[in-house]
């Protein structure tokens, strides 16, 4: 049975991350914004989801809701949205700046 690695928005992000609208394609998750609580053994991440809903929780581990994530080992995260799970990847605070930057840079020049 996978085990699936818990990372929890951290809790300032939530409510941004659940009021805005869906984007189409693969989601970049910033590393700095979310917090590894925790591991659970799943047959898949909807098992996962009605474990952590319904079980008994570990400390420091919520319900899983909209914005957090589970990774098997080395596959790509799966974050749970409003519709299900969606395939993401991870972005780190440096490549966060990077994209910040370039779309600045796209926003001057079209203007």
């Amino acid at each position: 049975m996978p085990r699936y690695r818990i990372f929890q928005l951290k809790e300032e992000h939530v409510q941004a991350f659940q009021e805005k609208a869906p984007k189409a394609g693969k989601l970049n998750l910033r590393d700095s914004r979310y917090e590894e609580v925790g591991q659970i053994e799943a047959d898949g991440p909807y098992e996962a989801w009605k474990l952590l809903q319904e079980g008994d929780l570990p400390d420091g581990v919520r319900q899983l809701g909209v914005g957090d994530v589970l990774q098997i080992a080395e596959e790509a995260p799966l974050i749970c949205t409003w519709w299900g799970f969606d395939s993401a990847q991870w972005m780190s605070v440096e490549q966060a700046a990077r994209l910040e930057t370039h779309q600045e840079v796209d926003a001057q020049v079209s203007a």
